[in-house]
């Protein structure tokens, strides 16, 4: 029988680093372990198995006790928060990832850019290539990384210092490095006490072939974010300087995550780490929703997992997706920010790994695996990935349940009764917080509808909707909305300040509309069809001069045009 290495000894053949090694052969064990059923989602079988609830759902006296929960407003309300972040020196971790090719921009840019040609357009990093209006002046336009760094830069006199550290693949390295030394950057830098640090780059890794089950090693792919927060762990710093605080965030978003009243906060308290959650909202279906195991252990469960299909598997779990109030607590969201106080964390996890042995303190961080189908070039694999948080969840749970009395000496020289402390936000605070950009429609949402302000006083993204867009899937995965110029063309200069949730199926013009509440429209046209013409226009009853009004209506087009429009489910 041919000898099969194993494959942290295949991992080093490729040369990845011997603690990402670590990382991967985690998730692959827990693979093997699961093999068997290749749809199912091994932390949610974990949980179905065990008492999870939702935080929405603990008992009053469970949530208050159990979960280290702190309200984002009581922290912004003590002006000595702020005033001790000027002692911090913090370290920017952007989760920037690949070229974000599933936002399609081609025409976009070279509108944008004023190209004369496709064969002129190289695509970069979404961050580097989608853009702002500044201003009045449509022509004066700066991209997503820019104003980013404009908010740092204005920002700096918060902190001591500010590093912006990027964690991007290899394949993106000349782009930033680009950016980051063009003239314009170097000149906000030279102004600012902004620095950059060498950026991070994640790895690839075998996928699984979804009907074999074995590893294939011409298929690589990322492992998630889960492996950052895996490598945080496991190799703290030797050296750490007194008030170094890292946040780790999405580095496509116009704001940046980070927070002085946070920052101060933690180092005013000694609080070693932080998440950062925001209560749910209509349009919070998807994403890592926080619950807990027997009253007691905290996890996050990925909702994008749950599928309606998936209905005799996880039961009840569909409905709870798409409610927002369920009792008295609210339902806390992942936001993938997390602070890590390094002066406080890095020295007890060096201290804790002398006492375990690395053995078993890769065994404690271990994440929780995500098993992402997928199709490659027409060949349909498995990519195992982990979320941000669960590493940092994992050693929470190992500390808040050990028995191992060295250890729990160990959290009191170290002032440590909770790892893991959440912040949570209120639905208005988190739009202001963090404005990722996934979709194409995400853009044109935040620099051409009124839902969204550029702030240049201190180059934030603002919004005084106090409420996140609910995008229905179908609307998300409509081909034609994904391509960036579609949107725009689509909609113009619409209103959506006023707008809870969208959903389109085929293609619509809505140029310039005013959106109002829930809005769904499901087109059987061969074409685009045009609701601000006159034979649109005549069908919904409005005048011609008139901007097109949608207020909680279905509109159902037909193959000939022919509208049949519900609203309030009465008949216009």
């Amino acid at each position: 029988m041919l000898w099969t290495p194993p494959i942290y000894l295949k991992l080093s053949y490729m040369n990845v680093a011997s603690v990402k090694s670590e990382y991967y052969t985690s998730l692959y064990a827990q693979y093997c372990q699961t093999k068997p059923d290749a749809s199912a989602v091994p932390s949610v079988r974990k949980l179905l198995n065990s008492s999870f609830q939702f935080t929405g759902l603990l008992p009053r006296h469970v949530y208050k006790k159990n979960l280290a929960i702190v309200d984002y407003a009581s922290l912004k309300g003590d002006e000595e928060n702020r005033l001790a972040a000027k002692s911090a020196h913090v370290t920017l971790s952007e989760l920037n990832g690949g070229l974000g090719i599933t936002i399609k921009r081609n025409r976009y840019l070279r509108r944008v850019l004023g190209l004369s040609s496709f064969s002129e357009i190289q695509l970069r990093p979404k961050s580097l290539d989608l853009f702002f209006s500044v201003g009045n002046n449509s022509k004066d336009k700066k991209c997503v990384e820019e104003i980013r760094l404009l908010n740092l830069c204005k920002a700096s006199s918060m902190y001591r210092c500010i590093w912006i550290q990027q964690l991007i693949k290899k394949e993106t390295k000349a782009f930033f490095d680009e950016f980051f030394r063009g003239i314009s950057c170097l000149e906000h830098l030279r102004k600012s006490n902004v620095h950059i640090r060498k950026p991070i780059f994640d790895n690839k890794y075998p996928t699984i072939d979804f009907y074999n089950g074995m590893l294939d090693y011409r298929e690589l792919a990322p492992g998630g974010h889960g492996e950052v927060g895996f490598v945080e762990l496991l190799n703290p710093k030797e050296k750490i300087q007194k008030g170094s605080i890292k946040v780790i965030c999405n580095g496509n978003s116009v704001n940046t995550s980070l927070d002085p009243y946070i920052v101060g906060w933690m180092l005013r308290y000694r609080i070693p780490l932080v998440i950062v959650t925001k209560t749910k909202g209509k349009g919070d279906i998807n994403g890592g929703h926080f619950g807990m195991c027997n009253n007691d252990n905290t996890y996050v469960l990925d909702m994008a997992e749950i599928h309606k299909n998936d209905l005799d598997i996880y039961g009840d779990l569909v409905s709870y997706k798409r409610l927002v109030k369920y009792g008295e607590n609210p339902q806390l969201v992942n936001t993938n920010t997390i602070y890590i106080n390094e002066s406080e964390l890095h020295p007890f996890l060096k201290a804790l790994r002398k006492i375990v042995s690395k053995d078993k303190f890769v065994d404690i961080i271990k994440p929780d695996l995500i098993k992402n189908a997928k199709e490659v070039n027409g060949k349909k694999l498995i990519q195992l990935e982990s979320s941000l948080v669960t590493p940092f969840l994992s050693l929470g749970k190992f500390l808040d349940t050990t028995s191992v009395q060295k250890v729990r000496t160990l959290k009191a020289k170290y002032g440590i009764k909770k790892l893991i402390t959440l912040v949570n936000l209120t639905e208005g605070e988190a739009l202001n917080f963090c404005t990722p950009i996934k979709y194409a429609f995400d853009l044109w949402v935040q620099a051409s509808s009124d839902r969204f302000y550029l702030d240049q006083n201190g180059w934030l993204l603002l919004s005084e909707t106090k409420r996140k867009l609910y995008l229905d899937k179908d609307f998300i995965h409509n081909e034609f909305y994904q391509d960036l110029e579609n949107c725009y063309s689509s909609f113009g200069n619409a209103s959506t300040i006023s707008l809870d949730s969208l959903n389109i199926k085929g293609k619509v013009n809505l140029k310039d509309a005013i959106l109002i509440g829930d809005v769904s429209i499901n087109s059987d046209f061969p074409g685009i069809f045009d609701l601000n013409s006159s034979f649109g226009r005549k069908q919904l009853g409005q005048l011609q001069n008139e901007r097109v009004v949608l207020k909680d209506v279905r509109i159902n087009i037909g193959e000939s045009g022919v509208l049949h429009s519900l609203k309030n489910r009465t008949v216009l």
